[in-house]
């Protein structure tokens, strides 16, 4: 009896179903728009759609999608406005392909993403505005063979935690919003924008190549070291000067063979010549005592 009200509730309620695989629908509409010459999401299963149990190039976390992981696989086509289902989402990564159109405003409703990596594609159109609601968002990254045009909207600037903004090689044009160079690394070059070596701000922060700043951090490390080890080194001196100070005495025995006799002194006078002969009446016999 049991069974058979299960697949009732399957058969009549198909909502359910969809319900409570949002996530594995939405990745399902995100493959139907990339065009593969392949199945390389051949483990997509529509017959199973429960992502978190055996799909591949995913990521997840208490049972919900949290990186989607598609680079350099030769995707064309377009990218689905439900990506914007996946609301756990903290990873996109799609750099690397040749899907083309235009950015889904829809990426706005993943709130929870914190690295968004379009790069070296064939986008167009505008920068949604709705990307400034990804209030955790710390990359993003749309550089390279897009063709991005208009300006680039204010709203990015609301976003604190962003790290870098790396929007290089487009078409946009137009004013970039100044609380934009303020974060550690940018780079604008390539477009039609107000920056540059005749403005203000350059195009690129001083840490936009990667091979620098790892030299910069080795030279880092390399002077920290360094200083530690001379710190150390100066330290260890100083605690053996000190002991060798403290505990040096000169020792003088009296009588050969008498060495449990011994006197020590820590400090001793010197005495010229001259004041030893007076002293002892030029070393008269007769202040030897026998």
């Amino acid at each position: 009896m049991a069974n058979w009200l299960v697949f009732l509730i399957l058969l009549y309620c198909p909502c359910f179903i969809v319900a409570t695989n949002a996530e594995g629908q939405a990745l399902l509409e995100l493959k139907a728009g990339l065009n593969e010459s392949i199945d390389l999401l051949g483990t997509w299963d529509p017959n199973l759609v429960e992502p978190c149990t055996s799909w591949s190039h995913i990521t997840c976390s208490g049972g919900h999608v949290i990186a989607v992981h598609l680079e350099s696989m030769g995707f064309s086509g377009t990218l689905s406005p439900h990506i914007g289902e996946l609301t756990y989402l903290n990873i996109l990564g799609l750099e690397d392909n040749h899907i083309s159109g235009s950015l889904p405003p829809e990426l706005g409703n993943m709130t929870n993403l914190q690295n968004l990596n379009l790069s070296n594609n064939d986008f167009t159109g505008d920068i949604p505005s709705s990307l400034g609601r990804l209030s955790y968002l710390q990359y993003l990254v749309l550089k390279k063979n897009n063709n991005l045009t208009g300006e680039i909207p204010s709203s990015i600037t609301k976003i604190s935690t962003l790290i870098e903004v790396d929007l290089s090689f487009n078409d946009l044009t137009g004013q970039i919003p100044e609380a934009l160079f303020q974060r550690p690394k940018y780079t604008f070059s390539g477009n039609k924008l107000n920056c540059g070596s005749n403005l203000q701000h350059p195009c690129a922060s001083t840490l936009n190549s990667n091979s620098g700043g790892s030299k910069s951090i080795v030279g880092i490390l390399i002077g920290s070291i360094g200083g530690t080890v001379v710190v150390l080194t100066c330290f260890i001196f100083l605690l053996w000067k000190c002991w060798w100070l403290r505990y040096r005495k000169e020792v003088f025995v009296d009588v050969s063979g008498e060495d449990d006799r011994k006197i020590s002194f820590g400090q001793l006078k010197r005495f010229s010549w001259r004041e030893l002969q007076l002293a002892t009446d030029d070393f008269s016999e007769k202040n030897v005592q026998r």
